[in-house]
């Protein structure tokens, strides 16, 4: 098999790696994108995710069938969030904050986060014997990138290196026709939340729990002042990244269930769920 192969037909150029297709030719130079980006993109994403993934995915395959899993991001609702009993609870950046939330996992690929003053606290945290996963994407040797995140971090961490991919609109790529994580980069809509849910969406679920996805402009569960005056999204470009996400999640997973808990941004989207404490909250 050949490692780029371009296929052409009546409608459309493709680029295929390892078989498998990654974009549409005549889409990819429509974003005004260069052969030397596809390339760099292929090597330094797409061929290191096809090596090292199988390596950290493969075993989490399937693992939670028939369990819940929640999604806890950094929205002020997360405030409101009880630990619903038994279920599997995956972090973004900062969530592991929430004393009363134990992780199982913590997913982070903002750089900043990572080496912020508060380093010490992400890289040492333990959780439920949580399991740290920290991202790379588009790095190359002579780049320096907030996304960067240092060799040291990763061990002190604990932690595993995953690639992830930032979509364009509309999105086409390899990821978006292949459930298979071990053979290609996270998804990724400007969130390291889209990069845990693909890698939740593997684990398969029986119901997936969002929590603190806000997808508003009020804040972080940690601000004592954020509000929760905002009832939509403030984040549009975000909002599309969603949706992609669901009909991602439908293509591949329909018979996981999706269930927002107390929705701003994304009220609609998914299941809806409120709950009290939330309710008397903005009643007041």
């Amino acid at each position: 098999m050949s490692l780029i192969k371009i296929k052409h037909s009546n409608k459309k150029d493709k680029v295929y790696f390892l078989g498998i297709p990654i974009y549409s030719i005549k889409h990819y130079f429509s974003e005004k994108n260069t052969i030397k980006e596809l390339f760099d993109k292929l090597f330094y994403i797409y061929m290191p995710a096809c090596m090292e993934h199988p390596k950290i995915f493969t075993k989490y395959k399937d693992i939670y069938k028939g369990k819940d899993v929640v999604l806890c991001a950094t929205g002020p609702t997360y405030n409101y969030y009880e630990p619903i009993a038994n279920a599997i609870h995956i972090g973004v950046n900062n969530a592991y904050k929430n004393d009363k939330v134990p992780l199982d996992y913590l997913f982070a690929q903002d750089g900043e986060t990572i080496v912020d003053a508060g380093k010490e606290k992400i890289l040492n945290y333990r959780g439920n014997k949580c399991k740290k996963f920290f991202g790379i994407h588009y790095l190359k040797p002579s780049e320096i990138s907030t996304l960067s995140i240092s060799q040291t971090a990763y061990e002190k961490a604990l932690a595993k290196k995953y690639y992830f991919i930032l979509h364009e609109f509309p999105t086409s790529s390899i990821a978006m026709s292949n459930a298979n994580i071990t053979t290609r980069p996270l998804n990724n809509w400007g969130s390291v939340s889209f990069s845990a849910l693909d890698f939740i969406l593997w684990t398969h679920p029986k119901r997936i729990y969002l929590v603190g996805c806000d997808n508003t402009l009020n804040g972080y569960f940690k601000d004592q002042n954020s509000p929760l005056n905002s009832t939509s999204s403030d984040y549009e470009h975000m909002l599309t990244g969603w949706k992609e996400f669901k009909k991602f999640a439908t293509s591949h997973y329909p018979d996981i269930k999706i269930i927002s808990i107390n929705p701003i941004g994304l009220k609609g989207i998914f299941e809806d769920l409120y709950t009290q404490n939330y309710i008397e909250s903005i009643s007041k």
